[in-house]
């Protein structure tokens, strides 16, 4: 084979081989931004999933602490109803008697 005809298809060779390792090397560098994108919001996911999971640990907490004051208040108001009854009730049995007093003097 000619030595010019070997140049010519070297050349040719080249001319066509550019681009098609220009289009490699561009899909391999997309696909390694991609698995870099990817590590970095897993990671930054993984955050977010432990953040979500204090602050519902914190809102358990804060509606817990509600609830036992909720349920502390209502006691001592029941407490007060209580003795606010009894003291009724007495008035009650007491005022009787004092009304024949006053009705006999």
């Amino acid at each position: 084979m000619p030595y010019g005809m070997v140049f010519a298809l070297a050349v040719m060779a080249t001319i066509m081989a550019v681009p098609i390792v220009a289009i490699l090397t561009s899909h391999m560098r997309a696909v390694l931004e991609l698995k870099l994108q990817h590590r970095m919001q897993g990671g930054s996911a993984s955050e977010a999933v432990e953040a979500l999971r204090r602050e519902m640990a914190e809102l358990r907490d804060t509606s817990t602490r509600f609830d036992v004051s909720f349920d502390t208040a209502l006691q001592r108001m029941e407490e007060r109803m209580s003795t606010l009854e009894q003291r009724v009730s007495r008035a009650d049995k007491a005022t009787p008697e004092a009304v024949n007093i006053n009705r006999q003097a």
